[in-house]
């Protein structure tokens, strides 16, 4: 279970706006993930950015799919 929850964290807070193309995002697990920029859509790894939406620890990004770490 953690191994799923620190797939989808990415420690500091990157905006939406912040994730550039080519750019790579540091996971909690210590892996990265590609960031790409299709038009208006964004993908993590292959997981699309559906909606953000702002917390008191940061962002949370809503994603369409679960983000495993590499096994």
């Amino acid at each position: 279970m953690a191994k799923i929850i620190t797939g989808h964290a990415s420690p500091g807070t990157v905006t939406g706006k912040a994730l550039k193309d080519g750019m790579k995002l540091f996971m909690a697990t210590g892996y990265y993930l590609d960031v790409r920029r299709e038009g208006e859509d964004v993908f993590v790894g292959e997981a699309k950015i559906l909606g953000t939406v702002p917390a008191s620890n940061g962002v949370v990004h809503v994603v369409d799919k679960v983000m495993l770490p590499p096994s």
